[in-house]
């Protein structure tokens, strides 16, 4: 399969065009569906890895709703004044909380002077930070070598030819740590930015000037929010070159700066329709995934309901449990890993197609190496000669 060109189709006719003809990004979110749709199957298995190991790095991955409440204390302070009709304090329930933080400091106290109990307590917790951090940059890793093998299959479809596992895995070997050190490198300048630009509001901080606090707070978020954009672009830029040419972490990083200085409209653009695709996919999962739960529902319910035909009401509340766990939750969460999954490839798939676009021909030229051809391939090549020449 071939990735045609659009920007020569849009913009060599005609030179007045703008750079927002420039890229004809609605072929190019059809043509990643269809990419998508057509090859699904054979990225299936590598998409849902991707998913569940945190998802693509190429944009953003947040969620569209948030949620949070502060809504502590407040009954205790409106008991407190109940029966106080003059204004004055219930006393009574004042002692009780005096006392209350007064048994909580001394069990704090008791339990810091046992030094048995508070050594123990820091092993224990040392020991689960460290295999929890253990096991993030191992999935971290991971993820970084599912990013290569992605985009290695990727590349086989769209040159028409099937990814074959020997050739992928000769290409991949040992090259997704450098996917996995480009990833570090940007995700530490990212908090090398923040830590600089919020230093001086930390320093007033301490010297309790919240008005500097304030003013620099502000100012260095907003510096922080554009740094952070910035670099996520040219991070976008330089992962998908390094993918896609022969080039080391250095000259990934500087093409990628280089493209994003000639091409950022086209870039931010294609972001901002990124975006838009991801509310309208989000809401579509959505729905989804409510008719899908419904559906699990009814189904369970009617067996819920044979099951209590059969055996009675004794063990109704157990099998409405297991039931409930087993072919509702269970169903739902597999439907919405490949809906995950689904969107992970086609944003992949889209920036993939989008920085052809705007890097050009040239650099899908420059990735289609030729394949070194095993002794197995070697001895079909031959083998088909001889019948070509034995048919002549």
């Amino acid at each position: 399969m071939s990735v045609q060109k659009s920007s020569e189709e849009t913009s060599a006719p005609n030179k007045k065009s703008g750079w927002i003809n420039e890229v004809n990004y609605s072929s190019l979110v059809k043509e990643a569906a269809f990419i998508l749709r057509k090859n699904f199957k054979t990225l299936l298995a590598t998409s849902v890895l991707i998913a569940l190991t945190g998802g693509q790095s190429l944009t953003m991955n947040s969620s569209l709703f948030g949620s949070g409440n502060s809504t502590s204390g407040i009954q205790n302070q409106t008991n407190s004044n109940v029966n106080s009709e003059n204004g004055n304090a219930d006393f009574q329930s004042i002692l009780n909380k005096i006392e209350n933080e007064e048994n909580v400091k001394t069990e704090i106290n008791n339990f810091l002077q046992n030094k048995e109990m508070v050594r123990t307590v820091i092993v224990v917790a040392s020991s689960i930070l460290l295999f929890i951090f253990i096991c993030a940059f191992l999935t971290f890793l991971y993820n970084s070598h599912l990013h290569l093998l992605f985009f290695k299959k990727l590349n086989f479809l769209l040159q028409g030819k099937i990814p074959e596992k020997k050739l992928i895995k000769a290409e991949v070997k040992g090259k997704w740590k450098k996917v996995a050190l480009l990833r570090l490198i940007f995700g530490l300048l990212k908090i090398a930015s923040a830590i600089v630009f919020f230093l001086p509001a930390l320093f007033f901080a301490l010297e309790k000037n919240w008005g500097k606090v304030i003013l620099l707070g502000l100012l260095a978020l907003s510096l922080v929010i554009f740094v952070l954009i910035f670099l996520s672009y040219i991070y976008r830029i330089s992962l998908l070159y390094f993918l896609e040419a022969n080039l080391s972490i250095k000259e990934s990083v500087d093409k990628g700066y280089e493209l994003f200085g000639k091409k950022w409209k086209q870039i931010v653009l294609g972001s901002l329709i990124n975006f838009a695709l991801h509310v309208v996919f989000g809401l579509g999962a959505f729905l989804l995934i409510l008719a899908f739960v419904l559906i699990c529902l009814i189904i369970s319910g009617l067996i819920g309901l044979l099951i209590f035909l059969a055996v009675g009401k004794a063990y109704l509340t157990t099998l409405a449990i297991i039931l409930g766990i087993i072919l509702v939750l269970t169903p739902t969460l597999l439907f919405a890993i490949i809906l995950s999954a689904l969107w992970q490839s086609f944003v992949m798939i889209f920036w993939f197609l989008i920085f052809r676009e705007i890097a050009g021909v040239k650099v899908a030229e420059i990735v289609a190496p030729e394949v070194v051809l095993t002794e197995e391939k070697k001895e079909v090549r031959e083998a088909v000669n001889k019948e070509m020449t034995n048919v002549e």
